[in-house]
């Protein structure tokens, strides 16, 4: 299955912005959390989902967090949806 973060994603579908734009327009669609993880309803649909992901902070903590990432069905989903919104380059 073919996941696309959401730069990718921003680049993909030629979308009017790069990828802070993008997830600033899914939050104020209410289709991502304040934490940038999708709702529910995306994530059981597989159109978006969080990923597990591993970082070290500067001190060399290790820390966990999700990332969120886009699928196949997902990113023509994404696409529809900026289209739809006028939110992709002319």
């Amino acid at each position: 299955m073919a996941l696309y973060d959401m730069k990718a994603a921003a680049e993909a579908i030629n979308f009017n912005g790069g990828r802070n734009k993008l997830i600033k327009f899914l939050k104020e669609k209410f289709y991502l959390n304040t934490d940038n993880t999708p709702v529910p309803e995306l994530r059981e649909k597989r159109l978006l989902i969080s990923v597990p992901r591993t970082a070290f902070t500067a001190g060399g903590m290790q820390r966990q967090y999700y990332k969120t990432v886009a699928t196949s069905e997902g990113l023509t989903w994404l696409e529809n949806l900026c289209r739809t919104n006028d939110m992709l380059k002319h």
